[in-house]
């Protein structure tokens, strides 16, 4: 695969190197017929990577090409305010960083101005004029390790992170109690490099010395650094306070929720306490209003896509996602709810917490405190005439009756629940209660999922695996890829994730095996004689693909 697109682009007008006098007819010849064995590959790949052409050379050609000024950004000094208008991921995934900004225009320097994917997520993400300028790949990382440094997080934070009412009306939270600029800017550095890096999670961990803060990223745990010991126990006071939580209790769990405002983003916040040895812990999830809510991006293969879309089409029926805490159940039921939310259908939801808002949805929440449970609410959404019901989760017997027997009186029902695989959902629906025939009678799909990281497509590479990863693929796998590390994947190898799923259409044969109290295992055997694939099957696929490694695959499934 070539470097850069710019590079393959340049192969239609390759002979002006030759004109350029950047590399001989002679050594372009040679690299012309080496890339007949090799057509992944640009023609500057092969003369850079044999040191037939100088990169620097090659880059300033470009530039003038394509009239765009060629810059190296590590001789300019960047203001750190100009930095904070593109996104770290951002940076390190394209190669680019930002210089300069003149009005409202901004100048970008990127490696590979022939990348589109880049040019729109860069234009989206900064809406005004932006100028592309050209730089060496090699600079433009160095700038990024340079700008895009672990902040001090005593400093005060460009981006202010406001409270935001859930209430229509009431006037945003303050400060109440909290000691120390220092302190509320430690909060807020933390928020804003949680958004830079797309991190799910913070956390926030009391050990002798001080507070270990960590971030989940693409579902890893990666350790940022650590605080003082002297400022734990405020910068816990200071979250407690943004979720309403009592500040003056340290002895107990607490939970709470915040949303937050951070520039022109709207962000909530799951929070959670938890007192230990050395003070109490702060869990924190984030949650984005930017997930991208479409069925072709959740890495459904095209059979099970089919089967999924025409599962969602039924008129009525109870449709459950399963899989464990942070496996994309919650992204999985939105993407299906946008597919068929129409104007003449009524749809309402009641979720704990409300993790996107959807155009056209009567979203409700969970409010213990208030009574409102999900067992509750679905009574209530009956006096609404609701076509479609999304129930965030079944988490007792009383729920699952209820969202039942809504299934079989003439409504779409979506849930999740917490099962190791799709068949071991009856199971599941047994143990709470459920009798046999409500099961078979209401159930239309059910979809087990995982999630695993994507590799990074900028250091991506075959290689030959070991007798234990040949064997364990079997004839599966045929082609074995993975990343080996770079600035864009902060040298992880990975960079975004993708599920993999297996799917179950309850059709008259299955509620048969149903209403039969078949085990799992002749449930299991009986569905693949039928070409059913389980998510180690799914993963093989997407190994063989090159979308994903066997190591991930291992980690979230077993055959």
């Amino acid at each position: 695969m070539s470097q850069y697109n710019i590079w393959k682009k340049l192969d239609e007008h390759i002979d002006k190197l030759v004109e350029k006098g950047l590399v001989t007819q002679e050594r372009l010849d040679i690299a012309k017929e080496a890339q007949e064995t090799n057509p992944t590959l640009s023609i500057c790949d092969l003369l850079i990577n044999a040191g037939l052409l100088d990169k620097q050379k090659l880059t300033d050609f470009i530039g003038e090409m394509l009239d765009a000024p060629v810059i190296d950004p590590m001789a300019i000094d960047i203001d750190p305010k100009v930095i904070t208008y593109i996104p770290a991921y951002l940076a390190r995934q394209y190669k680019l960083i930002p210089v300069k900004k003149e009005g409202t225009r901004l100048v970008v320097v990127m490696a590979d101005p022939g990348n589109e994917v880049a040019l729109s997520e860069l234009q989206s993400t900064y809406p005004e004029e932006i100028e592309i300028c050209l730089g060496l790949d090699e600079k433009i990382s160095e700038a990024i390790t340079k700008h895009y440094q672990t902040r001090n997080l005593l400093m005060p934070c460009p981006n202010k992170v406001e409270a935001v009412s859930y209430e229509m009306g009431e006037q945003p939270e303050t400060d109440r109690g909290v000691s120390g600029e220092e302190v509320v800017n430690v909060v807020n550095n933390l928020i804003n490099l949680a958004l830079d890096e797309k991190a799910s999670d913070i956390h926030l961990d009391p050990i002798t010395v001080g507070s270990k803060i960590r971030y989940r990223v693409d579902g890893i745990m990666h350790e940022l650094q650590t605080i003082e010991k002297s400022l734990h126990p405020l910068v816990v006071s200071r979250i407690k306070i943004m979720a309403s939580l009592d500040i003056s209790e340290r002895r107990v769990p607490q939970d709470g929720r915040a949303r937050i405002q951070v520039g022109n983003k709207v962000i909530d916040m799951r929070i959670a306490t938890y007192p230990s040895m050395w003070g109490e812990k702060i869990s924190i999830r984030v949650l984005t209003k930017d997930v991208n809510l479409n069925l072709d991006t959740l890495g459904l293969t095209q059979e099970n896509q089919d089967a999924f879309q025409e599962i969602i089409s039924q008129p009525h029926g109870l449709f459950l996602v399963t899989g464990p805490t942070g496996s994309g159940k919650t992204t999985t039921l939105y993407s299906a709810f946008m597919k068929i939310n129409r104007l003449d259908k009524h749809a309402i939801s009641i979720e704990d917490p409300i993790e996107n808002e959807i155009s056209g949805v009567n979203q409700g929440q969970v409010n213990v405190k208030a009574g409102i449970t999900f067992a509750t609410a679905l009574r209530s959404m009956f006096r609404h005439d609701p076509d479609i019901i999304l129930v965030g989760e079944i988490r007792d017997g009383e729920t699952a009756d209820i969202t039942s027997r809504a299934a079989m009186t003439g409504h779409l029902v979506f849930s999740t629940l917490h099962t190791n695989s799709a068949v071991g959902t009856i199971s599941r629906l047994t143990d709470l209660g459920l009798e046999r025939f409500l099961i078979a009678s209401s159930l239309i799909g059910i979809m087990a999922q995982r999630l695993v990281r994507k590799i990074c497509p900028h250091c991506k590479e075959s290689y030959e695996p070991n007798e234990d990863e040949k064997q364990q693929a079997g004839d599966a796998v045929q082609n074995f890829y993975q990343g080996r590390g770079c600035d864009n994947c902060l040298q992880t190898g990975y960079s975004g994730r993708t599920g993999i799923y297996e799917l179950i259409t309850v059709d008259e044969e299955m509620r048969r095996m149903i209403g039969d109290c078949l085990k799992e295992s002749e449930m299991t055997d009986r569905l693949k004689e039928k070409g059913f694939k389980n998510m180690w099957d799914d993963g093989l696929l997407k190994v063989n693909k090159g979308i994903t490694t066997m190591a991930e695959v291992l980690r979230v499934s077993r055959a």
